[in-house]
C-alpha cells in the first residue's frame, strides 16, 4: 500500500519541479496572425487603436493624428472560440506612455467576420487570472472599468 502512495507523491513532486502545469491553465503563446492584431477604429468616438504582433499597441485620438496619445504592451493570456465562431481573448495590458504604469485586464471579442472588436476592461494593481471581466457591458464606463467597440480599418 505504501509503494503506490510514495510513487504518486514522487511523481507529483517531479512534475511540479519540472514546471508542468497541473492546476490552472498554461499561458497562451500568440501566433503572428492573431485575429486581434491590426488597426481598429471607432468613427463615432474618432479613435484608432493599432495592435501589433509583438504585443505593442498605440491609441490615437483623434484617429487622424500620427502621434499616439497612449500606448504600451498587451500580453495574451488565453484564447478561445465560441460555438458561433467568435474569437475571445483575455489580455494583460500595461500602459507605458500616456498613463504610464496603469494596468488593465481585458476581455476581447473579435467577431466571426473579423471586423468587430469588443473590449471590456478592468483596472488592476496586479495581474491575476481570476480578475478578468466575464461579460460585456456597453454601459460600463468609469475610471476603473470600461467598454469599447472598434471596427477593423479598411486597408
Amino acid at each position: 500500500m505504501k509503494k503506490p502512495v510514495i510513487f504518486f507523491a514522487s511523481l507529483l513532486i517531479l512534475l511540479i519541479a519540472l514546471g508542468v502545469p497541473i492546476f490552472g491553465q498554461e499561458k497562451y503563446t500568440p501566433k503572428p496572425n492573431e485575429e486581434l492584431y491590426g488597426t481598429w477604429v471607432n468613427d463615432k468616438m474618432n479613435e484608432k487603436m493599432v495592435m501589433n504582433p509583438d504585443g505593442s499597441f498605440a491609441d490615437y485620438y483623434p484617429a487622424s493624428y500620427n502621434k499616439p496619445y497612449q500606448g504600451g504592451k498587451s500580453e495574451i493570456f488565453k484564447k478561445w472560440t465560441d460555438s458561433e465562431g467568435n474569437v475571445f481573448y483575455n489580455t494583460y495590458v500595461t500602459i507605458i506612455f500616456g498613463s504610464p504604469g496603469y494596468k488593465t485586464q481585458d476581455l476581447c471579442k473579435v467577431s466571426k467576420s473579423g471586423t468587430v472588436l469588443e473590449m471590456q476592461w478592468v483596472g488592476v494593481s496586479d495581474f491575476g487570472p481570476e480578475k478578468f471581466p466575464s461579460a460585456f457591458d456597453a454601459k460600463t464606463q468609469s475610471e476603473i472599468m470600461g467598454y469599447f467597440i472598434y471596427y477593423r480599418a479598411k486597408e
